[in-house]
């Protein structure tokens, strides 16, 4: 795709321009075209939690769980802005829970961080691993107790996350 068609795939989902994303499609716009920093379209359309734009890029192949040069992936960005509708969205269409940026934050510790409860809640459902801890052994329990989310904590104690526990990843 040439560098024009690339620029405008991230100026249409930034400034929500869904009807603009629809003409790139016709004209074979690559998906799946990122940033020197591996910031993709999707990435970008996650963080504002524009659902039209997500489902548009998800139909047309876009790599759902690319991540950042700093490990950011989709459903971080759309679980740390708090759009439980774009969630839902990525996880139906099979993104990886799990993947952490280079500090070993996940999607569920952004939730918890900034107290978006049903996004921790849907995560959990869907499997989350509660247990992974970031690079300086914080866990996602502590992040929220920390920021004074008790409702959130209740629901890890009530999906069982033991603080005791510790995952394989915690000691890479």
């Amino acid at each position: 795709m040439p560098q024009r068609w690339s620029i405008t795939s991230f100026m249409a989902c930034q400034h929500r321009h869904y009807e603009t994303v629809c003409l790139l499609f016709k004209f074979n716009a690559d998906p799946n075209v990122h940033r020197e920093n591996c910031t993709s379209p999707l990435m970008i359309a996650s963080q504002n939690g524009d659902v039209e734009i997500v489902e548009k890029l998800l139909k047309h192949g876009c790599n759902i769980n690319r991540c950042t040069s700093d490990g950011v992936s989709s459903i971080y960005l759309a679980a740390q802005n708090g759009h439980s509708n774009v969630v839902s969205q990525l996880i139906e269409a099979g993104a990886s829970l799990d993947l952490s940026d280079t500090d070993g934050k996940t999607a569920l510790f952004k939730a918890c961080q900034n107290g978006h409860l049903e996004i921790v809640s849907k995560l959990l459902t869907c499997k989350a691993n509660a247990h992974l801890r970031m690079v300086n052994n914080v866990s996602p329990m502590e992040i929220a107790e920390k920021n004074k989310h008790l409702e959130i904590v209740k629901v890890l104690k009530k999906h069982e996350v033991d603080e005791r526990k510790l995952s394989w990843e915690t000691f890479w």
